[in-house]
């Protein structure tokens, strides 16, 4: 969310920077990727481990990001 631009020259290349940067930090990403495979495998047995991983994750990303964008 950082790297998301607030004023941006040219806006469809700097969106694009920030999405490619955000999949290559987040969800490309080597760790991101066992993790997910992880939360996903588990998320049936426990739950309440998706549920919070969701929130602190990738449920704190999405709205921030549609808030910029608003």
């Amino acid at each position: 969310i950082a790297t998301f631009p607030d004023q941006p020259g040219d806006l469809e290349a700097d969106l694009i920077g920030f999405a490619v940067r955000l999949n290559q930090n987040c969800i490309c990403n080597r760790d991101g990727k066992f993790l997910r495979k992880l939360i996903q495998t588990e998320g049936e047995r426990y739950p309440e481990l998706f549920a919070e991983w969701r929130e602190q994750g990738p449920g704190r990303t999405w709205p921030a990001i549609a808030a910029r964008f608003a």
